[in-house]
């Protein structure tokens, strides 16, 4: 069973990675200050505030993938969690 587990840390893993790879590549269009994208996960919160105010001062309204990002991680735990009882539950 160690194989579901290690799968589904690769879909939590692709599932928290789309929405942040999305705010890099605004974040690297619209700012000269614009992080590397390994460096971003580590001050993700920094780097989502400066998505969030760029986004709201070129559209009017706070960007797509600010809210998706939460949701992401959400989902990415959730099924970290279900990975980790998956692997405990059945040896």
């Amino acid at each position: 069973m160690l194989n579901i587990s290690i799968l589904i840390f690769a879909i939590a893993l692709l599932i928290y990675l789309i929405p942040t790879l999305a705010i890099y590549q605004n974040l690297s269009k619209y700012s000269d200050k614009a992080p590397g994208f390994f460096l971003m996960h580590i001050h993700m919160g920094k780097y989502l505030k400066q998505y969030r105010k760029i986004s709201k001062l070129k559209k009017g309204k706070i960007g797509p993938y600010y809210a998706l990002w939460f949701v992401c991680l959400g989902i990415a735990v959730m099924l970290i969690i279900m990975g980790i009882l998956i692997d405990v539950l059945i040896k």
